[in-house]
């Protein structure tokens, strides 16, 4: 059943209009994406470094599986990062996000090493604790420096921590994009969420915004977590191509991220926003995915496009009315829940070689 919630947005979008770089797709980003020769369609340059969202930036171990000593291990820490993180935010601006604690300051940030063994996340906690965790796949034209300004609005609207997932081949992450890879370390995040960090999938909203609701719906469709949201979704990568470069052409995109097949599968309460504008994704694979729900709720601003939009109007507003429809409520009964006790360790770059550091000695 799909609902459709009517929102047309601010009298005075310039107020609040988002226009986030990097959203934009082109079929040309799209077939990179899809395993594509990647000097024909070049990947976009990355928006930060590991120096530039130092403290910012999280690496997750890939080891697909733990020992319990291992676990164990991880644990210990934990029990100590209240006394090592400090979830301060230095300027309410969002520009740039700062919880490091002092013990990170005499750490030289100069280091420059590959980190093919780890899955970089931008990590933004929220500072007065919530019971939540927004888990956000981004754009293809974007990475997730390129999502900084959007994922803190949500966080201190939604009252939520946010963690955003890196693709291969993006930002700082080494490696070539394709489906396969982001797919393998959507699973991976996932399970060192809810195994190692120890989170219940239903405190964990998953959102994916244009080519992320790909790996946003697959890992719905397979975990049942408290939400799916999605924002500009596709039906499909070879039905946006299609759209924009004619049948023909589509035939050379491989067909991946077919959500209009695992839409169906997700347990969890969706909500998808779409713009009536969307010229590179029309709002009617929006209408078609939200017919193959159970039960979905559908809005569509009319003046919102793919890349510019009213951040209150047609996202923030419609969500938090979505989600308190399914008792949304993330504040903590104690002051002293409500809080990711990440290791220090996960917030240093990690070398590849023969020292490589406390989390390759504890995962391999």
């Amino acid at each position: 059943m799909c609902i459709r919630d009517s929102y047309n947005g601010s009298n005075n979008p310039l107020t609040s209009q988002a226009m986030l770089m990097g959203n934009i797709i082109y079929v040309f980003e799209i077939t990179n994406l899809m395993d594509f020769n990647s000097i024909i369609f070049p990947r976009p340059k990355p928006s930060y470094s590991a120096q530039s969202l130092f403290g910012n930036i999280i690496y997750i171990p890939k080891s697909k599986q733990f020992s319990i000593s291992e676990i164990q291990a991880f644990r210990s820490s934990l029990s100590l990062s209240k006394q090592v993180i400090t979830n301060q935010v230095n300027s309410p601006k969002h520009k740039q996000v700062n919880f490091i604690a002092d013990s990170f300051k005499s750490v030289s940030q100069t280091q420059d090493t590959t980190i093919p063994s780890y899955i970089p996340c931008l990590f933004l906690p929220y500072n007065h604790g919530s019971t939540k965790l927004l888990l956000y796949f981004h754009g293809n034209a974007e990475d997730v420096g390129g999502t900084l300004a959007l994922l803190d609005t949500l966080k201190s609207k939604l009252k939520v921590h946010v963690m955003a997932m890196e693709y291969p081949g993006y930002g700082i992450y080494q490696g070539s994009p394709s489906a396969d890879a982001i797919l393998k370390d959507t699973d991976r995040l996932f399970g060192f969420l809810t195994k190692i960090l120890g989170i219940l999938p239903s405190d964990i909203i998953i959102f994916g915004r244009s080519i992320g609701s790909g790996p946003a719906t697959y890992l719905a469709s397979r975990q049942k977590v408290f939400a799916l949201v999605l924002m500009s979704a596709y039906t499909s990568i070879r039905a946006v191509a299609k759209h924009l470069a004619g049948a023909l052409c589509s035939l050379l995109v491989a067909d991946r991220f077919r959500n209009i097949d695992l839409i169906p599968l997700v347990k969890s309460p969706i909500f998808i926003v779409h713009g009536m504008r969307d010229p590179l994704i029309p709002f009617g694979q929006a209408q078609e995915l939200c017919e193959q729900c159970k039960e979905a709720t559908l809005v569509l601003p009319e003046r919102m496009d793919h890349n510019v939009f009213d951040t209150k109007q047609d996202l923030i507003v419609p969500l938090k009315s979505f989600l308190e429809k399914h008792e949304y409520e993330p504040t903590p009964k104690e002051k002293s829940w409500g809080w990711l006790g990440i290791p220090a360790s996960l917030f240093l770059k990690p070398a590849e070689g023969k020292d490589k550091g406390l989390m390759s000695k504890l995962f391999g």
